[in-house]
Parts: C-alpha cells; sequence; structure tokens
C-alpha cells in the first residue's frame, strides 16, 4: 500500500510549482515494529511515531538523493512488492544503522498488476483527485 501510495503522490505533485520551481518530494519506505501514538507531558503532548522502524524508512528518503530516485524502500522489504518495477539500488550507510543497508528504487506498477493491487491504486488515485487536484495551479506559500 505504501509503495503505491508513494507512486501515486509522486505523479499528482507532478503538476506543481513554487516559485518557479517543480515540487520534489522524497519518499523512504521501511517495514517492521513502531510506536505510534499520543507521547508526552500534560506540558507538552503531540501524536508521534518512534522506533527503529521509523529511523530506517527516515535514512532511506535520505539515500533518494544519493541514489537520484524519489521513491527508496529499505531492507526485505521488496520481496512484499511483485507487482511494482523495484530495482536494487544497491547498500547504502545508514546513520544510527551499524551494517550498510540495502536499498531499492520504486519506479511504477508492473502491467501484470492484479485485482487487489489497482483497487489500492485506485483508491489513492481518488484521494490525489479530491484532495490534491484542486490545489494545483494554486500558489503555495512557503
Amino acid at each position: 500500500h505504501a509503495c503505491i501510495s508513494a507512486i501515486k503522490i509522486q505523479e499528482a505533485l507532478s503538476g506543481f510549482t513554487f516559485g518557479g520551481e517543480k515540487i520534489s518530494v522524497r519518499i523512504g519506505i521501511a517495514s517492521g515494529p513502531a510506536t505510534v501514538g499520543n507521547m508526552g507531558s500534560t506540558d507538552r503532548f503531540n501524536y508521534s511515531v518512534m522506533g527503529e522502524t521509523v529511523n530506517i524508512a527516515a535514512r532511506a528518503e535520505q539515500a533518494c538523493k544519493h541514489i537520484c530516485h524519489n521513491i527508496v524502500l529499505a531492507g526485505a522489504l521488496h520481496e512484499k512488492t511483485k507487482s511494482l518495477d523495484v530495482r536494487n539500488a544497491g547498500m547504502v550507510p545508514m546513520r544510527g544503522v551499524k551494517a550498510r543497508t540495502q536499498v531499492y528504487a520504486v519506479f511504477a506498477l508492473n502491467e501484470d498488476d492484479t485485482a487487489f493491487q489497482k483497487a489500492i491504486a485506485n483508491r489513492a488515485e481518488d484521494f490525489v483527485n479530491q484532495e490534491l487536484k484542486p490545489l494545483r495551479g494554486h500558489r503555495l506559500e512557503g
């Protein structure tokens, strides 16, 4: 689901500009356990995510600039993406992770896509059409 959503986000943003420059978003994807929810004290309370998986996803996002691609999967997650065009991008060092991590660039849905994956892609596209396309052509303020 995350990969398909990332592809749809990239497609949706392809027409947006800011100050005459094309908007580019890097997306890092990892899978595993994480702590999610409202955290903090009575003075400072925030909804957040924490854990090694979150850190690896953040580092995968940073790896995007090194491999010159905007969607990167970290680790063995590529094995679950059979209906996607995913290519090995090599082993990259990640701050806070002892060993180099295998990363993969995600390109697009394969032609032999399953009905389930197409349904997920349609749901993501519906979101893009309802939420993002109305913003197209508006000047985004930084």
